[in-house]
């Protein structure tokens, strides 16, 4: 069953949406174009279960750069058309990024990728500076524990 948006007296939207993270519930629809490096997430993740056209008016859209009217006149429909395939075309990337939360596990991974990283460089500080005791130690457990080994025994 899909959901009406709420519409404002002139048909715009009202705006009254708050996005609670950085990659946003299927219900949350804005009336400006949504953030580019959020959008090229999901569709890396989720494209295969957009329909052609939207696939292609998404890439047209937010790869390519091209408005919404550059994208109807080229594909001889009506701007509001092509602006609708796009916002079913995000509500379908989100719709799956809340069910399957993908793109916000693979997130998680890089950020927990980077701080091993920086701690990994620490520890070759620690010991390049001979002070390699219970500070390495610290440090070794917390890698342990963010690759999800556990902590060290």
């Amino acid at each position: 069953r899909k959901k009406r948006l709420d519409k404002s007296p002139r048909g715009a939207y009202n705006g009254n949406d708050v996005k609670e993270s950085r990659f946003t519930k299927d219900s949350e629809v804005s009336a400006v174009k949504s953030d580019p490096l959020d959008m090229a997430y999901l569709f890396d993740f989720y494209a295969d279960i957009l329909t052609d056209k939207q696939r292609d008016y998404f890439d047209l859209y937010y790869h390519q750069d091209l408005s919404l009217s550059e994208i109807s006149e080229s594909e001889g429909i009506t701007r509001q058309g092509v602006r609708d395939v796009i916002t079913r075309a995000e509500g379908t990337l989100r719709h799956m990024e809340a069910q399957l939360g993908l793109v916000a596990r693979f997130s998680r991974v890089r950020e927990s990728l980077d701080a091993i990283a920086r701690l990994s460089e620490e520890l070759l500080v620690l010991c390049r500076r001979g002070l390699a005791d219970n500070e390495v130690y610290l440090r070794a457990d917390e890698i342990r524990r963010l690759a999800g080994a556990g902590p060290a025994e």
